[in-house]
This record gives structure tokens, sequence and C-alpha cells, in this order.
């Protein structure tokens, strides 16, 4: 009576039998470079032709000069090449010269040709002197053993078992012949050792194939995009050297069940349990003094990248700007996974840079009244001199901050809270100070200055305080710093901020030049380049996976555009080493708009972001 073997009996003659792709036609003799002797032209006996008289100079009139000393092109040169052809590697050099020349490859069309007598010629002395030189090297013929390439055994295993882990790259890089092929049999290693190493690759294949025991956990994530969507909902926020966090306000975390949707805790233990992981979830960006990505309503939106430049050795931060889901040891360590980027054509932000101009009608829009009070229109807002704070070279008397030392550098700090990104009028309220004191007041915002010489009139000199419009300011929602000072310093007592209206000619203006730089843009795509690794101290440690997308897909009109890809191929964290410090063991998941420009002043394609998802192990049956 027969019995069938058991499991791990099958398994093992399964896995001896992967192993042998490894021997690919192990007693094959290299092949014989000559395939047809007979392409000669007929009545030319080899004999009768003289290599340095004949055959030299038409190569150097049609081949060296591609194929030369100076010049290799497609990595061929054919005037060190011996043309007794001593070697295998000589007779291999000129038989691909002689396929080149019968398949009329050489020379090419937009080069000068030979003539028909001499292209026979060539191809008659290359042909006979290769017989020749395969039958001198007939006698020193031997068996050679051949194995597949590490690449060709990973290539065999992930087509015969559906599995896509790059097996082959914990092995050692194969040697190469002197014509630089890997898979020359002569110089490819078949050891015992190198047996029992594909075998193991076998095994470790076969156990990733073989699903055994119940359907493993999956592990699922949703990260979604949105300016104040995050308000009160729990998600991460890492700091870092090279990351710039992303505030918790502006994005959501969602744990995901095995039919997509959000898992909402049963009791308050679950809900705990659900809260510590969305904790452990945050999202960084890198970016160009951080004006090349925008939170907006529709999701995040990120300007064409800048090329990586390596400021530091090792210091590998990739593109610029770059997005990334940080995950603290919350990540499965081995499988297939698929990232999911539900995305569009994005729009070039308004107030992308934000600036300081001078007004081209200066009117204030701040006031003095009868009772010398300052009057400012609905929803300016008023900063006093004395909330000021960094001062130099001034002191407060009574309400007014003035210059000690007049002739010399003075500046006060104010800070103020913008509601609503827009454009912004600067009024200052100062002291009048008479011509012949040189009256100056230097603004500075967001990097930028303005200096202003107030002109006074007969009758503002007679007042107690005067108003002077400084200049108009275009920044983004949130907090800010505004200094008023320099040399011969006016003072003040109030510094004014008014909103002004979009009808406003030099907003209208200013806003003219987004709108040309969207145009500029309308014609193009962005394109998706996604990436896996780890954060390192200067930087991380990534690689890129699958292909780039293009993404044609309308504002509002999001599509999902999907990248798959293989923990075990890819730099992640090692789950092992211990290390619980707060800023390690992150897994990096992200992305770039990979249609790449050269200049920080050229914003390409924006690339709209609405959410990523990650989910692995990848089970698709």
């Amino acid at each position: 009576m027969t019995t069938s073997p058991g499991p791990a009996r099958g398994i093992a003659v399964l896995a001896a039998a992967l192993s042998s792709l490894l021997l690919g036609a192990a007693f094959a003799s290299p092949q014989d470079p000559v395939q047809d002797p007979g392409r000669a032209a007929a009545g030319i006996d080899r004999a009768d032709i003289d290599y340095d008289k004949q055959i030299q100079p038409l190569l150097a009139e049609f081949c060296f000069r591609c194929h030369g000393e100076r010049r290799q092109k497609g990595d061929v040169r054919l005037d060190a090449l011996d043309p007794a052809m001593p070697t295998r590697a000589d007779a291999e050099g000129w038989h691909s010269a002689l396929d080149m020349i019968n398949g009329a490859e050489m020379p090419p069309d937009d080069e000068p040709q030979m003539s028909d007598e001499q292209r026979r010629l060539i191809v008659k002395w290359m042909t006979d002197s290769l017989a020749a030189a395969a039958q001198r090297q007939a006698g020193e013929r031997r068996i050679t053993m051949r194995r597949l390439t590490r690449q060709q055994y990973t290539n065999s295993l992930q087509e015969v078992l559906g599995v896509t882990i790059d097996f082959g790259d914990v092995l050692p890089a194969d040697a190469r012949s002197k014509t630089g092929f890997s898979n020359n049999g002569e110089v490819l290693q078949a050891s015992s050792l190198h047996l029992d190493y594909y075998q193991q690759l076998a095994r470790t294949g076969l156990d990733q194939a073989i699903a055994v025991g119940d359907r493993p956990e999956v592990t699922h994530y949703r990260v979604t995009f949105g300016r104040d969507i995050g308000k009160n909902l729990v998600a991460g926020h890492t700091g870092g050297y090279q990351s710039v966090p992303l505030s918790t306000n502006d994005f959501t975390v969602e744990i995901l069940d095995a039919d997509g949707q959000p898992l909402t805790g049963g009791d308050k233990a679950s809900q705990r349990q659900i809260d510590s992981t969305k904790k452990r979830i945050s999202v960084g960006l890198r970016g160009s003094g951080q004006d090349r990505f925008r939170v907006v309503d529709e999701g995040m939106i990120l300007l064409s990248a800048l090329p990586h430049r390596e400021k530091v050795p090792q210091a590998w931060q990739g593109p610029s700007p770059n997005l990334k889901l940080e995950m603290q040891r919350c990540w499965p360590e081995r499988g297939d996974f698929v990232m999911r980027v539900r995305a569009s054509r994005g729009y070039v932000p308004p107030l992308r840079k934000q600036i300081l101009v001078r007004l081209d009608d200066p009117i204030a829009l701040a006031g003095i009244d009868g009772d010398g009070n300052v009057t400012a229109p609905d929803g300016a807002q008023l900063l006093r001199a004395s909330d000021s704070d960094q001062r130099k070279n001034v002191r407060l008397e009574g309400d007014t901050l003035v210059a000690v030392d007049v002739p010399a550098q003075s500046k006060a700090r104010l800070r103020f809270d913008l509601p609503t990104d827009g454009f912004y009028q600067v009024d200052l309220v100062h002291p009048p100070v008479t011509a012949d004191a040189m009256p100056s007041v230097r603004l500075k915002v967001a990097g930028h200055h303005i200096d202003q010489r107030p002109e006074l009139t007969a009758e503002q000199m007679k007042q107690q305080l005067v108003v002077t419009p400084l200049g108009v300011i275009g920044m983004r929602a949130g907090r800010h710093h505004l200094e008023v000072g320099g040399p011969f310093f006016v003072g003040f007592s109030h510094a004014v901020v008014t909103p002004m209206q979009q009808d406003h000619p030099l907003v209208q203006r200013l806003t003219a030049r987004t709108e040309e730089q969207n145009t500029a843009v309308a014609s193009l795509r962005p394109s998706i380049r996604a990436l896996l690794g780890t954060r390192t101290d200067d930087g991380m440690d990534y690689a890129t996976f699958d292909e780039p997308q293009v993404v044609a897909a309308r504002i509002g009109d999001a599509e999902t555009y999907e990248f798959y890809g293989r923990l075990e191929n890819l730099p992640i964290p090692n789950p092992e080493s211990g290390d619980k410090e707060v800023l390690s063991g992150f897994l990096l998941l992200g992305l770039w708009n990979d249609h790449l420009v050269k200049t920080p002043q050229e914003t390409g394609p924006p690339l709209l972001i609405e959410s990523i998802e990650f989910e692995a192990p990848w089970l698709p049956q």
C-alpha cells in the first residue's frame, strides 16, 4: 500500500525542485560564436585579405569614430580588439560587430555608409577569422556549470509562487565577465553552499506562498486632509529636525475594518485602544521655505517638487516637498501592501508667498477724531505700542513709544492674529515730526521691509497724533509679527491692520498674478511618485516603489491611484532594535509631485491630495 507524503515532506520536495531552477543547462558548453560561417561573399580567400591595409582603414573610416578610443557608443569599443582573436573575449567582440553589420545596424542610417563591396570584404574577413578562431579553441572547450543569476532566480521564484519578495537581495552580487555580462557561466560560482542558500530562499518563498491557519489580521489606515477638519479629534503630532509636522487640526485618522469602514469603540476600553493607535500616526512634510505645500479646504496642495539636494552627507530627504504618513510601531513587518491615494489636479494657492508692497494711492483707512481718539474701520485690528515687545532704543511716554537716540536704529515688535487669508493695509498712528528732523519709519513683515518718510501738512503738524499709511501685506490666516522702527524713528502709539476689499485696484492686481500662474500650468499634469522608508536623525532612509502615475482628474472629481509594494523589499525600521525613543521607529509612507521643476520660482502643475490609505498585508484573495 502506498501512502502520500506528509505536508512537511511535500514542501521539502517542492523546495528542492524550486532550488533546482538555479541550474539552467548545467552542462551546456559556451555557445560557438560563429553561427553562420557561410555568410561570406564568394570568390575571396581570407588569406588574400590584409587586415592592416584593407580592413583596419575601413573600420577607422566607418566605425572607430563611435566605437574607438575617445567614444564607446553602447559600451562597444572595436579599436582595442585583437584581429588575431586569441581569446574568447576578442572573438565575442568581433562577433557582435559582425551581427550589427549583417543586420544593417552599423553604420547607423545617419552616418556615412559602406559600399556593397566594402561591406562584403569586412563580412568575409570577420566570418572566416571567427571560424578560424573557433577551430583553434576547439581543443580548449570544457564543460561549464551554469546556474541562474540572483535576478533570474528571483524572477523564477516570483513567477512560480506569486510572491513579490526580492529573494536575491540578500545574495552577493554576481561576478561579471570581461565583456561585462553577469550571466557568463565561466564566472558564476556554483558551490554546494550556493545550493543550500537557494534552497533556504525557496523555503522562505513557500512559507509566504502557502497560507496556513486563519486569515492574518490586516492593518488598514486612512488619513484625510483638509483645513480644520481634525479639530478636537485624536491624531499624532511629531516634530523632528528635518520634518515639518502638520497640525492635527488639518487631518483626520481613521482605522478601517475588513470592509473598509471606520472602526468605532463599542466601550471605553476599545475606544482607548483605537485612540492609542491614532496617536501613533502623524503627518510630516518637507518643503522649500514651506511655500510649496498648503492645506486648503479641499485637501493638501503639493506644488511640483524640486529634485533632492544632499546638503549633509547621507542626509537623504527626497525631492521637496514630500508628504509622509509617520506610523510609529503600528504596522506589520512583512507582506504585500497597497497605498491608495485619492487625488486630483490642484491649483496654485493664493498668497503662496506672503508679501509686503507699497500702496499705489496712499490713503489712510484709520483716522483721529475730534477728541484725539484713534478710529478704525470694522474688522480692523488696533495694535497698541504699549503691548509691543523686543524693543530697542525706544522708551514709552504715556501711550507713545519714542526714540531715545533719534539717529540710531530703533524697533518694537507687535503680535497679531489674522482670521482669514487676504490683503491688509497697515497704518501707523504717531506724533508729528518736522521735515528737518528727517522723520522715518521702517515696516517689517514676513521677511520683507518698506521704508517711509512721512510728509505732513501744516494742518497735521498742529495735531497731537497723525496717521501715515505704510503699506499692504498679503498674509495667510494665523499668528504674525509686525515690526516698526529704523533710524530717525518717528515713534508711534498704535498700528492699525485693516482688511482690504476684494474690488480694491491693488488687490485685484496682486490677485491676478496667481491667476496667471494657474493659467500657465493649466495644460500640464502632476504626477504621483510613492516612497516608503524610515526616519533618520537628519532625513530619511527611503526607496520609491511601483511606477509613478500621472494625475488627470479635475478638481472636485478626484480619482483613486493605487501603488503596490512589498515591505521586506523596502527600508522599513528594524522591529527588533528595541529602540523606544520618541522620534524613532517610524515607518514613513509618502509621496511627492513627480512633475519636477528646476527652480523654486516655478510652481509646476499643482497636485491636490484628498486622502492616503495604507493596507497591509494586502490580500486580494
